[in-house]
């Protein structure tokens, strides 16, 4: 989808519904506010978001907002290396 203020497409690796009012989204690039401004497009609004994972790295279920953990160099390189295999980005 072609969003307002970006001339460059914009989309979903993978999109499921998993309830009534929730979706799993799988971005493979984020920009400024993308996935409340693509539901937003499609007439929805967004009400709470929760990442759980950067690229391959799983995030911490106990995480607060706004925290951090300091990563090895083998979850860096994990990060660069692409979707993860159980994802539905890689599962095409």
């Amino acid at each position: 989808m072609v969003l307002e203020d970006d001339p460059a497409p914009v989309s979903a690796a993978a999109c499921e519904r998993t309830a009534e009012l929730a979706l799993t989204l799988t971005l493979t690039e984020g920009k400024y506010h993308q996935v409340k401004r693509m539901v937003a497009a499609v007439g929805n609004r967004v009400e709470a978001l929760h990442r759980s994972r950067f690229g391959a790295l799983p995030l911490p279920p106990d995480l607060p907002p706004g925290g951090w953990r300091w990563v090895d160099a083998l979850e860096i390189d994990s990060v660069s290396a692409g979707p993860v295999a159980d994802s539905p980005a890689a599962r095409g």
